[in-house]
């Protein structure tokens, strides 16, 4: 167990946190975008006093090397810390308050994202959470919706927090439940429809590979599938608003369709697919009031498979889940493009 004295630098143009160690941990200096001058440095001691000036906030910190969770505990205050799962880009805890209230954590890489957009996304998805009871509030820790703390291995991450979402997930292989999630997807890009956040780009798909789709763009969910919901008697609740970004809302809906498609090729379960196509198209519709024009739905299951394909080819522009993967999975990602039949003739 060691002790690293780090030397920071907040403004409103970035963070700069260099080591005074030969071998730091990180890129000497690791430089992370943020205009936020709300955000806060947490490590697990304060070594020395901040001065401000001309505007930047300055820190020289101590960290020392403890597990995560105890962070979590001291820093939010909890009760019970408890992590869920560990991703590409985040690792995710679920908290227990004093209170008996309970939270989700997300540790996100800081060398990994953009903050500034981290910090859009999460404003965005507060204002939206006061339009839609559906969607999971992010919670505020210290007043701040985004906290940036060192990681167990002494890394600077983003610390979010929100609402826990009771109930189970949706089955896809159930036609009710695949109607609830279309229906559910319609209401959100309603409540998605009455806000315009400034700083989120369109989401990545779409920039890999552009739609001759002259659709209205909106803000979208951006990885609405499942996993990301839950249900409790009739009440669904939404949440992993983290890529959210710009699209049309015929792109949304392919993107939940190809999630389905995609699991259901590759475990040898197409018949699975072709019931949930059916009835969260008909949940949608029956929500949004009309039919959902299913050649461009096409249109775009083609565009997101072709963007995998992009990113497959190119895999330092693939979003990070993909660029990190393990060669195994780059060989099931590949073998599923390469089976998988264009929808738009």
């Amino acid at each position: 167990m060691g002790r690293e004295r780090f030397n920071c630098v907040l403004s409103v143009n970035a963070l700069e946190v260099t080591s005074s160690r030969d071998m730091p941990l990180t890129r000497r200096p690791l430089k992370v975008p943020c205009r936020d001058p709300h955000l806060t440095m947490m490590l697990a001691r304060r070594r020395s006093t901040t001065t401000r000036n001309m505007g930047t906030v300055r820190f020289s910190w101590e960290a020392r090397w403890v597990d995560l969770a105890a962070i979590l505990l001291e820093r939010i205050g909890a009760a019970a810390v408890q992590e869920v799962a560990e991703g590409h880009q985040a690792r995710v805890f679920e908290l227990m308050l004093v209170d008996g209230q309970r939270l989700v954590a997300k540790v996100l890489d800081a060398a990994l994202v953009d903050v500034d957009v981290v910090v859009a996304r999460v404003d965005a998805v507060a204002e939206l959470a006061d339009l839609d009871s559906r969607v999971c509030r992010p919670v505020r820790i210290d007043g701040n919706l985004v906290n940036l703390i060192a990681d167990d291995a002494g890394r600077p991450a983003l610390l979010l927090c929100s609402e826990f979402a009771e109930g189970v997930a949706l089955d896809v292989a159930s036609p009710s439940d695949a109607e609830l999630m279309g229906e559910t997807l319609a209401g959100i890009h309603r409540s998605l429809a009455r806000i315009t956040p400034q700083g989120i780009p369109e989401v990545a798909a779409l920039r890999a590979v552009r739609s001759e789709v002259d659709d209205e763009l909106q803000l979208l969910h951006g990885d609405f599938n499942s996993g990301n919901l839950r249900r409790s008697d009739s009440r669904v609740r939404v949440f992993d608003f983290e890529d959210c970004g710009y699209g049309p809302r015929s792109f949304e809906i392919a993107n939940a369709l190809y999630m389905v498609l995609f699991s259901s090729t590759i475990e040898s379960e197409i018949s699975r697919y072709r019931t949930f196509e059916d009835a969260f198209l008909r949940g949608y519709g029956a929500e949004d009031g009309q039919d959902v024009d299913r050649r461009t739905v096409d249109h775009f299951i083609d565009l997101r498979v072709r963007a995998l394909e992009r990113w497959l080819e190119d895999l330092p522009t693939a979003p990070i889940g993909i660029r990190t993967a393990t060669p195994q999975w780059h060989q099931t990602l590949r073998s599923f493009v390469g089976s998988y039949q264009r929808r738009q003739r």
